[in-house]
């Protein structure tokens, strides 16, 4: 249920676990939806917790699902 993730500048961070282990859920709380029930989430020292997602989507914070196909081949 607690969470403590801190990324920083330039690192690339892989997130794994079985399914239903709420890899999805900690991503999409990240983009804003769902919101977070507890907690902040914080980028580049902004508290982004409560911020509307088309915020979160100008600070170039996004997801790209899998298995979408939303780009051409």
């Amino acid at each position: 249920n607690g969470v403590n993730v801190q990324v920083n500048e330039g690192e690339v961070v892989a997130l794994i676990g079985a399914n239903g282990a709420g890899k999805s859920t900690l991503m999409m709380t990240i983009f804003g939806a769902p919101r977070a029930r507890a907690g902040t989430i914080t980028f580049a020292g902004t508290d982004i917790t409560q911020l509307p997602t088309h915020e979160i989507a100008r600070m170039r914070i996004a997801q790209s699902p899998e298995g979408r196909r939303i780009f051409p081949r």
